[in-house]
């Protein structure tokens, strides 16, 4: 086996596969299939929108943590902007959810240039390489399914604000309507951008070419907040990654100012004191452990205190213990959305392992002039501002509860794995791992049981399977949501593995159009 790759659609995988087909590392693979979700996610992610990467180089063994997230923009600003912000409703079903966009819901923007310092320090392939697979279908165009069509429809009031924003979706030329499951979807200018820089230094290009236009279209003058100085300021943090144990495996995830890794070492924390393994993977005990260990990290995330050490971990144990004794009850309350995010996962023969989450948000309507990208409304997301709109410093970092995870257990596996889902990202994290080292659940198995989420008083969960839904009225919550289907909500955990340091497995989440891939010596591409 040369790798395996695990992502959300068939088109970002096989353009990940074709470059370890190629004879590239996971890296050059990663960085291609970010590239296609242009084609076959885009309204899931955006070249222009933030994202975390997670690798491990496989000739040193050494981790590290790329954030390119978002920064909050108006550096140098005149603080005298009519802004261009404005609510759209988006109906999730059973719930109407309001996010903000326009041009000064943008963030500045870190997905493509964090994409070109990975690949330039530790790709394989030419630049001009990696960007083929990706140009092709977004050229040639790839087909619509069900998942990106759904997805697309939550969406439409905001891809219809600007009329270069609704063409890309149209159905039809001349038809109001969206594309539906069978159109093909091609985004020509795309294409063009991407051949153009790989004609001359990528980043030379991004530089000059591409933050040229997003000034020009997302600045003060059209009632946006970006500024030169916030494009020149802006830069991708290379990182040590947070170091978390849980039982004999080594975590590796995000550390501060992201909160996913903080709240992902207390949740499992409390499963390990609670001994979580002692009780099956589908019974009660558990979810009402799983749910109070996610009501500690909330408790405490609430509180500013969720650090991994030994004095907080002192704390949690004394808050799980109390919460344990009593039925499940509110608890401080974090605004999430369904979680317009996707992620990629790629281990290689050499044992270099990278993972990425990356999202635009919504998208904020408008598209970077001549260039095909989507602008993100970052700047716009309630779970991103707590604290209200435009509070966080011009040319701060934005929090994300984005979290890619490497699992590494010595003499039995090297795990990377990575979900999308807003505030689901943490909790559907910790339990595919308690599913994954507690209960052995082989990978697709332990991706695609029933999940739970409590936040705020509301346990969410799905009920298929073994366990009734009635059943979880048992703890107590407030309110009871449940979810008769696997549902996206739960987010959409893609993983890949090197097993006993020699045989290359994976999984793609069923919840989130999951594909994995795996390439032989021969170059040969089959599904797992």
């Amino acid at each position: 086996m040369i790798g395996v790759i695990s992502a959300g659609s068939e088109v970002t995988a096989q353009a990940g596969a074709e470059m370890l087909a190629r004879k590239g590392n996971a890296i050059d693979a990663i960085v291609a299939a970010a590239l296609a979700t242009a084609a076959g996610e885009p309204t899931l992610t955006s070249l222009a929108g933030g994202g975390i990467i997670l690798l491990r180089d496989g000739g040193s063994g050494e981790p590290y943590l790329i954030d390119c997230f978002g920064n909050a923009p108006g550096l140098g600003g005149s603080g005298d902007v009519e802004k261009d912000f404005f609510p759209v409703d988006l109906n999730f079903g059973p719930a109407i959810q309001t996010f903000y966009v326009g041009r000064a819901s943008c963030g500045v923007p870190g997905v493509l240039p964090g994409l070109l310092a990975l690949h330039g320090q530790w790709g394989k392939l030419p630049f001009s390489d990696v960007i083929k697979p990706a140009c092709g279908f977004l050229r040639d165009g790839s087909t619509f399914g069900e998942y990106q069509t759904s997805a697309m429809n939550l969406l439409a009031p905001i891809l219809r604000l600007d009329a270069k924003s609704h063409d890309l979706f149209r159905h039809q030329p001349d038809s109001d309507d969206l594309l539906v499951p069978g159109d093909v979807f091609r985004n020509t200018d795309l294409a063009d951008t991407l051949e153009a820089m790989a004609k001359e230094d990528p980043m030379v290009f991004y530089k000059e070419e591409i933050c040229k236009r997003i000034l020009s279209s997302f600045g003060e003058a059209q009632g946006g907040l970006i500024t030169q100085q916030d494009l020149d300021a802006y830069e991708v943090q290379i990182r040590e990654p947070m170091r978390v144990h849980y039982k004999d495996a080594r975590l590796y995830c995000n550390p501060p100012p992201a909160a996913g890794g903080e709240m992902i070492a207390c949740m499992l924390s409390m499963l390990e004191y609670a001994k979580v393994h002692e009780h099956p993977a589908q019974s009660l005990e558990r979810a009402k452990i799983l749910s109070n260990a996610m009501k500690v990290a909330d408790h405490f995330r609430a509180l500013g205190n969720t650090y991994y050490n030994a004095k907080n971990l002192k704390k949690w144990k004394g808050v799980f213990d109390e919460f344990m004794t009593t039925d499940l009850n509110a608890s401080p309350t974090i605004p999430d959305g369904r979680g317009h995010t996707t992620h990629i996962s790629v281990i290689d023969e050499e044992s270099n392992a990278v993972g990425m989450t990356f999202s635009h948000g919504e998208g904020n309507g408008y598209l970077i002039p001549d260039t095909g990208i989507m602008m993100n409304n970052l700047m716009g997301e309630e779970d991103l501002h707590p604290e209200g709109w435009f509070k966080i410093p011009p040319g701060e970092r934005l929090s994300t509860m984005m979290c890619p995870t490497l699992l590494h257990r010595p003499q039995k596996a090297l795990i990377m794995m990575g979900t999308g889902g807003a505030n689901r990202i943490r909790t559907a994290i910790v339990q595919t791992i308690n599913l994954l080292m507690d209960h052995e659940l082989p990978a697709k198995k332990a991706i695609n049981t029933p999940r739970l989420h409590f936040e705020g008083g509301v346990l969410n969960a799905e009920t298929h399977g073994t366990l009734g839904g009635s059943d979880y009225t048992q703890l107590g919550p407030e309110k009871f949501v449940p979810f008769e289907q696997p549902s996206l909500f739960f987010g959409g955990v893609h993983m890949v593995m090197a097993q006993n340091q020699k045989e290359l497995l994976g999984a793609g989440d069923a919840r989130r159009n999951g594909t994995c891939l795996k390439v032989n010596t021969e170059g040969q591409i089959k599904a797992l």
